[in-house]
C-alpha cells in the first residue's frame, strides 16, 4: 500500500512539474526577457524600434525566405534572424505577423520570392561526401498597407534591426525626407522623362554617371532630387539635406548664383554635405595633379573650413598594381601607394553616432582640412575623420606616380614635426556666417540675403573619389549614408545603425593602437600563467586532503 501511495505521489509530482513547464512555455510566447551584457546592447531591441512596432496602425507581415540547405556558418545567421523576428512579433503583438517560407519546397513561395526580387544564391553543401554548389535563399520581405520592401540577401554581420526598422519607416511614412544631390558638371541636364516624351536620345548625365552609387544608395531610403544650379537659383526648403559631390568641372562653381543658392539654403536652416574634391586627377593626360580654386572653396572658407591645396600622403595606405618587367615579359606588382590614404577605425570619431561603427576607408588623392580664420567664435566644430599619425603632406606642384622616394618624404616630415594626424572630415554647427558677410564677394542684387544661421549644419569631407564609380568601393557608401541619416533623421535611429559588437581580443587592441603596452603584456602573461598555477594549487590541496584522510584526519 505504501509503495502504491509513493508511486501515486511520484505521478502527481511529475504532473505538477510538467504543468509548470507547459505554463512557462505558454507565458514565454507573450513575454520576453534578455540579459544583454555587451557594451552597446547589440543583442537588445532598441526603444525606438519598440515604439515603432507598438504604434503600427495596420498589420505588418514579415516574410522570411530561408531555405533548409544552408551551410553551418549561414545556418547560424538564419537562427539569429528568426530570433530577432520572433522578438519583433512579441513586441508588436497582433499587428505583426510572421510567415516562414521555403522557395525550394514550395513553388508558390518561389514565385513570391521572384516577384519581390529576392534572388536564389549559390551555397556550398556537402552531399554524399562531396562539396556541391546548390541554390539557397536568405531574404526578407515586409508588407504593410499594400506596400512592400525587401532585404534581398541577409549577410553575416548585417545590422538587421536597423535594416528592418529603416524599411518600416519607408512603409509607414506618408512622405519620405527629401535629399538633394547637386549637379557639379556644366553639361546641360535633360530630364530623362522629357527626353523619352520627345524621343530624344541623350547621353548619361556626367555627375550621375560618376556618382551613380550615391544616387542608388540614397534612393533606397529617401526621395532624391537632382539640383541643377545653372538653371535653379534657389533650393526648396522641403529638402532636408543637400550633397555636393566634388567638382567634375572647375568652371561650375565660378557662377555666384550657384553659391548664392547653396549659401542661402544653409542660412535658412538646411544641412549641407560637401565632398570637396579639390585635387583633380586625369591619368590619361598627365602624371601631375591640378588644383581647383572656385567660389565653392571661398564659401567653405567663409563658413569656417579651409580646404588646403596640399595632398596628403600616409604610411598607412592602400595599394595599387604597377607594371613590372620580369625578364622578357611584363607582369603586375602590388606596391604601397601613400596617396591612397587609409583611415583605420581609430581615425573615426567614435563619439559621433554615425561614425562609431565605421571600420576602414581608403581616400584616394585627398587633402587636409584646417579651421579657417573666418570661423565665428560661436561656431561649433566637430572633427569627424583624421588621417593616421604616420601622415604628412606635399605642396604643389606634385606628381602622383607611385615610383617616388616615399621613405625620404616621411623621414623629412618627421624631422620637421609634420608627421602627424590631419583632419579630413569636419562638421560645423551653431552659428555659421554667410559667404556674403565678406564684402569682397559681390552680393546678388534684388535678392533676399540672410547673413548668418544658428539652425543649419555643414559637413566637409576632403574627398569625393572614394564614392565614385572609378575609385570607390561598396563598403565606402555607409559613411555617406550614416552622415546623411545623422543630419536628416532622428539620432535615436542612427544609434541603431551604429551599434556593433566590439572586438575585445588582445590582438585586435594591439592592431588598433599599433603597439603593445604594459597592460596588454601583463594580461598575456597572466593568461599563460594563471591556469597552470590554479591547477597546481588544486592538486596540492587534493594531495593534502588525501594525506589527512590516510592519517585518520590528523
Amino acid at each position: 500500500m505504501k509503495i502504491k501511495s509513493l508511486k501515486f505521489l511520484y505521478i502527481i509530482f511529475s504532473a505538477i512539474i510538467l504543468g509548470y513547464v507547459i505554463m512557462v512555455n505558454i507565458l514565454s510566447n507573450n513575454f520576453f526577457a534578455r540579459f544583454d551584457l555587451t557594451q552597446n546592447k547589440v543583442f537588445s531591441i532598441s526603444q525606438v524600434s519598440k515604439d515603432k512596432l507598438r504604434n503600427l496602425n495596420d498589420i505588418l507581415t514579415i516574410e522570411l525566405y530561408f531555405s533548409d540547405n544552408l551551410p553551418r556558418n549561414l545556418d547560424k545567421v538564419k537562427k539569429d534572424v528568426f530570433d530577432i523576428i520572433d522578438e519583433f512579433k512579441i513586441i508588436g503583438g497582433k499587428n505583426v505577423r510572421v510567415l516562414r517560407k521555403n522557395p525550394l519546397k514550395s513553388e508558390r513561395d518561389k514565385e513570391d520570392a521572384f516577384a519581390l526580387d529576392i534572388p536564389a544564391i549559390d551555397v556550398e553543401t556537402i552531399e554524399k561526401d562531396k562539396i556541391q554548389k546548390v541554390k539557397g535563399y536568405m531574404g526578407i520581405a515586409l508588407r504593410y498597407a499594400g506596400k512592400s520592401e525587401n532585404i534581398m540577401l541577409v549577410q553575416p554581420g548585417d545590422n538587421l534591426e536597423y535594416e528592418i526598422i529603416q524599411r518600416l519607416i519607408r512603409l509607414t511614412a506618408e512622405d519620405l525626407p527629401i535629399v538633394g544631390i547637386v549637379k557639379t558638371d556644366t553639361a546641360m541636364y535633360v530630364d530623362p522623362r522629357i527626353a523619352q516624351w520627345y524621343a530624344v536620345e541623350i547621353s548619361e548625365d556626367v555627375t550621375h554617371k560618376r556618382f551613380k552609387p550615391i544616387f542608388f544608395a540614397l534612393s533606397a531610403f529617401y526621395q532624391v532630387q537632382y539640383i541643377d544650379l545653372s538653371q535653379d537659383t534657389a533650393i526648396i526648403p522641403e529638402i532636408s539635406t543637400i550633397i555636393i559631390p566634388g567638382e567634375d568641372e572647375a568652371s561650375y562653381f565660378t557662377n555666384p548664383d550657384a553659391i548664392y543658392a547653396i549659401d542661402q539654403y544653409l542660412m535658412r536652416g538646411g544641412n549641407v554635405i560637401v565632398l570637396a574634391q579639390k585635387i583633380s586627377i586625369n591619368l590619361q593626360k598627365s602624371e601631375n595633379a591640378s588644383i581647383s580654386n572656385t567660389f565653392l572653396y571661398k564659401m567653405l572658407d567663409e563658413w569656417g573650413v579651409d580646404v588646403k591645396n596640399d595632398i596628403l600622403i600616409d604610411a598607412s595606405c592602400g595599394q595599387i598594381n604597377i607594371p613590372q618587367q620580369y625578364g622578357a615579359r611584363t607582369g603586375m606588382r602590388t606596391v604601397d601607394y601613400p596617396m591612397f590614404v587609409r583611415i583605420p577605425k581609430s581615425g573615426f570619431n567614435g563619439n559621433v553616432p554615425p561614425l562609431s561603427s565605421m571600420r576602414e576607408i581608403i581616400f584616394p588623392w585627398t587633402t587636409p582640412l584646417e579651421i579657417s580664420q573666418n570661423l565665428d567664435p560661436e561656431t561649433i566644430v566637430d572633427t569627424l575623420i583624421m588621417s593616421s599619425p604616420k601622415s604628412t603632406f606635399r605642396k604643389p606642384p606634385f606628381r602622383i606616380t607611385p615610383n617616388q622616394n616615399w621613405e625620404w618624404m616621411f623621414n623629412n616630415a618627421a624631422e620637421n614635426e609634420l608627421l602627424k594626424q590631419y583632419p579630413i572630415g569636419i562638421r560645423l554647427s551653431g552659428k555659421i556666417n554667410s559667404v556674403f558677410s565678406d564684402t569682397t564677394l559681390e552680393r546678388p542684387k534684388d535678392k533676399e540675403l540672410l547673413l548668418s544661421t544658428t539652425k543649419g549644419s555643414v559637413i566637409v569631407v576632403s574627398n569625393a573619389d572614394f564614392l565614385s564609380v572609378d575609385a570607390g568601393k561598396p563598403q565606402n557608401l555607409p559613411l555617406l549614408m550614416n552622415l546623411t541619416d545623422w543630419l536628416t533623421l532622428d539620432n535615436n535611429l542612427i544609434s541603431i545603425r551604429s551599434r556593433t559588437m566590439t572586438d575585445r581580443t588582445i590582438d585586435n587592441n594591439v592592431a588598433i593602437s599599433g603597439k603593445e603596452n604594459n597592460s596588454t603584456t601583463a594580461i598575456k602573461i597572466l593568461n599563460m600563467l594563471l591556469m597552470p598555477i590554479l591547477i597546481i594549487v588544486a592538486g596540492v590541496i587534493l594531495f593534502i586532503n588525501r594525506k589527512k584522510q590516510q592519517n585518520g584526519g590528523k
